[in-house]
């Protein structure tokens, strides 16, 4: 895993007074999690979103790919989704920066290992996936070639389950980036990359494959 790629978020976003006062025009009365699609909050979204960015390395809190800002906006996204804790929507220890698919994926999908606690945990051991402010990623994920997803531990195992980090799309613009980067290409070793059991490391193998092919294709037509 590239260095880049192991950040740990140092420090949560501040929020300005602006910020504070715009949250209390969206929440006047408590928070609710609609709240947070209301107009008001569009500049407290843009100086959270610009800030973990830069703390992200522009990455992905999940995948730690590259968040291509000219696909689509990078998503603040809420750990502890807002819908299960709106209480914690506006804290900044609850948010990071994810790509559009790896917030679709987690969705709602439930990350506490007690789901009734009333005071957002600031512990590793409360969280089931791999939180971006306290875990170190590479202690729990290894990203195999630059490829694929394996788990080295439980909490490692869980992140790939909650962002369906197995899919074989990531796999495959993973493999296509590092193809465009290092300007080769093992067809074979990257057909090849399975865990330790000999599974595959992505949940459609055989769409990764087609896809892989693609690429080789490409990149024959591109370097001929």
């Amino acid at each position: 895993m590239k260095a880049i790629e192991d950040f740990l978020i140092d420090a949560p976003y501040v929020k300005t007074v602006t910020d504070e006062a715009l949250i209390a025009q969206a929440s006047p009365t408590g928070n609710n999690a609609d709240d947070w699609e209301k107009s008001c909050l569009s500049e407290y979204k843009i100086r959270a979103r610009e800030y973990y960015r830069k703390k992200q390395n522009r990455r992905c809190a999940y995948c730690r790919t590259i968040v291509r800002t000219s696909q689509a906006s990078p998503e603040i996204e809420h750990i502890v989704p807002k819908s299960d804790k709106p209480d914690w929507m506006y804290e900044s220890f609850n948010q990071c920066v994810s790509c559009k698919m790896c917030n679709t994926k987690k969705s709602t999908k439930n990350v506490l290992k007690k789901k009734n606690a009333t005071i957002l945990p600031r512990k590793s051991t409360a969280y089931l996936l791999v939180h971006p402010h306290i875990d170190r990623y590479s202690k729990h994920i290894n990203i195999i070639d630059g490829i694929l997803y394996e788990g080295l531990t439980k909490k490692g195992r869980e992140t790939i389950r909650i962002c369906e980090l197995d899919r074989y799309e990531l796999a495959a613009e993973r493999a296509e980036d590092k193809i465009k980067e290092e300007k080769t290409l093992d067809e074979q070793a990257l057909l090849a990359l399975v865990n330790h059991s000999g599974k595959p490391l992505v949940n459609v193998y055989e769409k990764f494959e087609e896809r892989i092919h693609e690429i080789c294709e490409e990149y024959k037509k591109d370097n001929n």
